[in-house]
């Protein structure tokens, strides 16, 4: 009955992912280190606004390098802005 039940979880996350293979994970941390494991090799450059401790772990684990590139206006908390997810591709294109 309990290898039925994991079966039939394993197919619905197939079926609302799209994927043949499914890796569940208990967290995201865990998650992040098989996706850095797989995707990234030495020598890779991995960028993001500021990379949260453990994910800067899972990328230099790898060999990569977790490259933090925030754009000035982070650094002023009195700031307000809209859009959050521009501030790397900013401070990328400069």
């Amino acid at each position: 009955m309990r290898e039925a039940r994991a079966s039939t979880g394993f197919a619905a996350r197939r079926d609302i992912f799209g994927y043949k293979h499914v890796i569940s994970t208990h967290q995201s941390r865990a998650a992040e280190r098989i996706l850095f494991n797989v995707m990234c090799k030495p020598g890779d450059v991995v960028p993001n606004n500021t990379h949260f401790d453990t994910t800067r772990a899972n990328v230099e684990f790898v060999g990569a390098e977790a490259l933090d590139i925030p754009i000035a206006k982070t650094r002023q908390p009195s700031i307000n802005f809209r859009s959050k997810e521009i501030w790397m591709f900013e401070r990328w294109r400069n």
